[in-house]
């Protein structure tokens, strides 16, 4: 066990480098000039540059040293913690990371209850009733989560509680701690969004993996031995078809990581995934490679951790 999470470490540092040299590379060589948009504060208007100014922003963000010098220096400063500044509103990356970070990860533990509660209920009614109309009617509304982007889910909601109800998300901010109330109310949309979207799939995968472990022959048995229906459903069979689920929810939280970049923006939650959108459309390399190095880590430990929870789970399960 020991020497598989050694070496599964390994690879993730390996694969956050070159995620970090990848997106570092596409930013450079992307048209435009971040040290113009940071002298004209993206006013296109301004017609006239003066180059000595220029210059002298391009000196301040270390621009003008070589490309090879800039990335060895914020991968060093990275691993310091040191994140960099703001190229625009000259605050600490850091500390603008660990601001936002609680709002993402109350959005994506939400998402996470929210399409769980709602997924595993529904594959074991699905197996229990194949092939009937409760199980066609639910196989149709899971498709419809799959094939739904959650972007579009997301910007009919608005759209519908606009029309029909005058509701529109909140533009300022209410933390836990100063409104809880208020605070679930400003998650709950983007939640039920992500959370229907993630369910579907784990929906399905539920119904399968329930029906493959009722045709076992130790169902069988257990039934042959008299027990009750729930207790072989829920003590024998629920357990064992549960594992393939586990899988798709650490993959589902890992591409919350994703699915926030959009709905955070969409439903003005200042959190990571905005964040990264804004800076972005600024080009603020600190931030943006900031960020993405953030959340390749996120991706890669949510995979590592399923992984590891396999062995727990099903004590058949070994690592060499």
């Amino acid at each position: 066990m020991q020497a598989y999470i050694i070496r599964r470490l390994l690879l993730a540092c390996l694969t956050v480098a070159m995620v970090s040299t990848l997106i570092f590379a596409i930013l450079r060589i992307a048209p435009g000039d971040v040290a113009l948009m940071v002298y004209t504060q993206g006013d296109e208007s301004i017609q006239e540059i003066d180059p000595v100014a220029l210059e002298a922003i391009r000196v301040q963000l270390g621009l003008d040293v070589p490309l090879f010098q800039q990335y060895t220096t914020w991968v060093t400063n990275m691993l310091m913690l040191d994140w960099g500044e703001s190229y625009f509103h000259g605050g600490k990356v850091f500390d603008d990371w660990k601001r936002k970070l609680p709002i993402t990860l109350q959005l994506a533990f939400m998402t996470i209850t929210i399409s769980t509660i709602i997924a595993i209920p529904i594959g074991i009614m699905m197996a229990l009733r194949q092939d009937t109309w409760l199980d066609y009617t639910l196989r149709i509304v899971s498709l419809g989560g799959i094939s739904i982007p959650s972007f579009w889910f997301a910007t009919m909601i608005l759209v519908v509680g606009l029309y029909f109800f005058s509701w529109s998300p909140r533009l300022d901010y209410v933390s836990f701690g100063e409104d809880p109330w208020e605070n679930i109310k400003m998650f709950i949309f983007p939640a039920l969004t992500l959370g229907w979207v993630t369910s579907a799939t784990k929906s399905r995968m539920m119904r399968s993996s329930m029906l493959e472990v009722l045709r076992q022959d130790y169902i069988r048995t257990a039934h042959a031995k008299g027990l009750r229906y729930y207790i072989v459903v829920i003590r024998h069979a629920l357990k064992n078809a549960l594992l393939p689920v586990i899988t798709i929810i650490g993959i589902s939280f890992a591409l919350i990581a994703g699915g926030s970049v959009i709905i955070e923006t969409i439903f003005q939650l200042p959190g990571i995934g905005r964040f990264l959108v804004e800076a972005m459309n600024q080009r603020d390399y600190n931030i943006v490679q900031a960020l993405v190095a953030f959340f390749s880590v996120w991706i890669i430990f949510a995979n590592l951790l399923v992984d590891l929870t396999y062995g727990v789970v099903d004590p058949r399960v070994r690592y060499d």
